[in-house]
């Protein structure tokens, strides 16, 4: 008897000894192959993603049109603000320009760039929704990757287990009871295994076709499970830079600054044009800028009277002789509301539209806030759950190590034992699921968080910093020569301006200013910075000046349009190879009435050694001024002054007796002097 209960306890020592093999044997041990480093798949998933690939191609479709609206603005300005005419005399004069076309030549340009900000600022969001794809499934390959090789192995060791007991059944020393229990548990691990084998086959396919690679057989996935702690007082900071970077709410505030331009603008406009007129509204305008409540029913009303009050001059009728006349006759072309008849209503609606973005902005801040609290409260419960369960996967473990000990003595039976390993085992599935559940909220808390996490995670600080260079688009149509580009970031209502030099210019610069109406923008620039200000409200003019320097020597100056975005340099216009000019000689420039009409005549002096016989004066685009027929050097040039109001819209073409072009010159009204390139 005593020799048959030692044998009982050696053999339930060794049933023991089976089964803890199942608890010390790796349960992680990945099948034999390639491993798929995480951060491989990561930057497959990104470069196989379509909507990545589609933002991409939108990007440069959009920089296109920026380009094309560019180069329409500025042949629209030219054409509209200066005097044109056919050879069959039908001539235009420079016109004023509308409400909505002087809006146009401001405002699309911005908003064209502002479009493509928003667009670039998406395509870094469509990555980090391709990142937490490709993270969240590969950690769900990984995890039943491991969960098929430890329910492979316990299923091994539990059919060992049966073989064995089986056959000690024949010999009296296991029971049928145990027996059952072994084979139930043998079938619960292979319908457990069939599953998690054909998730897994799920799983590896839905990464392979984020990653557009095949990773169905021969690969492995390496441990992509973490923890992390982050601190309660870095979740400010983190909000902070969710800001910075979440596109929608980008995408709320692009809008609102949007809104206020537009608003700015209309103002702006409407003031150049009316002036002191729009006093009566002017409250309900300020109070709208400055996120006021606003009364529209009286705002309404106010309007309705300040377009009544632009009208007045023209009310009623005038008479001549025995005829009675309205005074709407007398009405110019964009007198009083006709200046905004296409818009009559663009400021009221535009303080409209400012308010109902601004509340949609401020919404969409609390909004994203309170999200961000609530899902790192959710992580600190995912986090403290998976502790807990850790710590009780610990006491099941020494409450198996003591089942264990008390049966080696015959004082717990196999049935005690086989529960608390299963139990023991199971728990450590659950740690697997709910470290899998914390790390896929880690995973959409970096997304909701565009990548704050994963810079906490990496040690790096938050930075806010998201500045470009201002000349984004000159890749797809770059000007000739020096060139200047204006751009305008809507979402902080600032400028930045920066001039392009080519290498090997001449005369060379260094260094540049620019002026709006007498006053300093900024100060004096290196040729490699750029000018950023905030933006500015232009009055009569758009005109600004650019003045260039080499160290502490003054270069040169020239006018630009701020409506135009991005245009070459006049004062540097012709040659990347320009060398210094000299003065050739001086003119003379008078203007007399014939017949009605204004004419100017210009008469040169040109220094004999030119040796110029004859002239011929032409635009800049090389089409003559008047006549078409080069004029003798001793003689004179008349001409409408329509045609050309200032000597700077024009230049001379010198000939010599065979009328032989010898070169351009152009005129300088500083001591009316003329001056040629030494290049010539």
């Amino acid at each position: 008897m005593k020799r048959q209960m030692l044998y009982r306890r050696l053999t339930g020592a060794a049933v023991m000894a089976a089964l803890l093999a199942a608890v010390i044997s790796p349960p992680f041990a990945g099948a034999a192959g390639k491993t798929l480093p995480q951060a491989q798949a990561q930057s497959l998933a990104v470069a196989n993603s379509s909507d990545i690939s589609k933002q991409a191609n939108e990007i440069t479709l959009q920089k296109m049109k920026y380009v094309e609206a560019v180069a329409a603005i500025k042949a629209k300005v030219k054409n509209l603000t200066s005097f044109r005419w056919t050879p069959l005399l039908s001539f235009k004069f420079p016109e004023k320009l509308t409400l909505t076309e002087d809006y146009d030549m401001q405002i699309k340009p911005i908003t064209l760039q502002a479009d493509i900000t928003t667009m670039q600022h998406e395509l870094n969001d469509l990555r980090y929704a391709a990142l937490l794809e490709v993270n969240t499934a590969y950690l769900n390959a990984y995890v039943l990757q491991e969960k098929v090789d430890f329910t492979a192995e316990r299923l091994e060791n539990a059919q060992t287990e049966l073989e064995r007991n089986q056959l000690r059944l024949r010999t009296g020393d296991a029971t049928q009871a145990d027996i059952d229990k072994m084979e139930k548990s043998v079938q619960t691990l292979e319908n457990e295994l069939t599953t998690q084998k054909r998730n897994f086959e799920t799983a590896k396919s839905d990464l392979s076709d984020i990653i557009g690679m095949d990773v169905t057989t021969g690969y492995t996935f390496a441990d992509s499970m973490f923890t992390a702690a982050i601190p309660r007082e870095k979740l400010e900071e983190i909000t902070e830079y969710t800001l910075e970077n979440d596109q929608g709410y980008y995408a709320a505030k692009m809008s609102a600054s949007t809104a206020l331009l537009n608003l700015n603008a209309y103002e702006s406009l409407m003031r150049n044009q009316y002036g002191s007129k729009l006093n009566r509204v002017m409250s309900f305008v300020n109070a709208a800028k400055n996120g006021q409540d606003v009364d529209y029913a009286a705002f309404q009303i106010a309007y309705k009277e300040m377009l009544t009050d632009l009208d007045s001059p023209w009310d009623g009728k005038f008479r001549i002789l025995f005829f009675s006349f309205t005074k709407e006759w007398l009405k110019g072309e964009i007198s009083g509301t006709r200046y905004i008849e296409d818009e009559m209503y663009a400021l009221y609606t535009a303080c409209m539209e400012y308010a109902n973005a601004k509340t949609e902005q401020d919404s969409t801040e609390a909004a994203l806030r309170k999200e961000v609290a609530t899902q790192y409260e959710t992580i600190v419960s995912a986090e403290n759950a998976y502790r807990a369960m850790k710590e009780s996967a610990d006491e099941l473990k020494s409450d198996y190590d003591r089942l264990l000990a008390l049966n080696k003595l015959g004082k717990a039976t196999y049935e005690e034992v086989s529960d608390k390993l299963t139990e023991y085992q199971e728990a450590q599935i659950e740690i697997i699921d709910l470290l899998s559940d914390y790390n896929e909220l880690l995973y959409s808390f970096d997304r909701l968080t565009c990548g704050a996490v994963t810079q906490y995670f990496s040690g790096e600080s938050l930075s806010t910093e998201s500045g470009e260079a201002a000349d984004s688009y000159a890749e797809i149509d770059t000007p000739d020569g020096a060139y200047y580009h204006l751009n305008t970031s809507v979402e902080d209502m600032v400028f930045t301006f920066g001039v392009e030099i080519p290498e090997g210019y001449t005369p060379e610069v260094t260094q540049f200013e620019l002026w709006y109406e007498g006053q300093q923008i900024g100060e004096r620039t290196p040729i490699d910075q750029e000018i950023r200000h905030l933006a500015l409200d232009y009055g009569e003019t758009s005109t600004l000046t650019l003045r260039m320097y080499n160290g502490d020597t003054f270069v040169g100056e020239c006018e630009i349009d701020a409506r135009v975005p991005r245009d070459t340099i006049s004062f540097f216009q012709n040659s990347a190879a320009q060398e210094s000019e000299e003065k050739i000689g001086t003119y003379t420039m008078t203007s007399s009435t014939v017949g009605g009409m204004k004419m100017t005549e210009l008469s040169l002096t040109v220094n004999a050694s030119v040796g110029a016989k004859y002239f011929l004066v032409t635009y800049d685009d090389g089409k003559p001024v008047g006549s078409s027929e080069p004029t003798a050097i001793d003689g004179s040039l008349r001409y409408l002054t329509m045609l050309a109001a200032s000597a700077e819209e024009i230049q001379v073409v010198l000939y010599d007796d065979n009328k032989n072009e010898i070169c351009t010159a152009y005129l300088n009204e500083a001591g009316q002097t003329i001056w040629r390139s030494t290049a010539e």
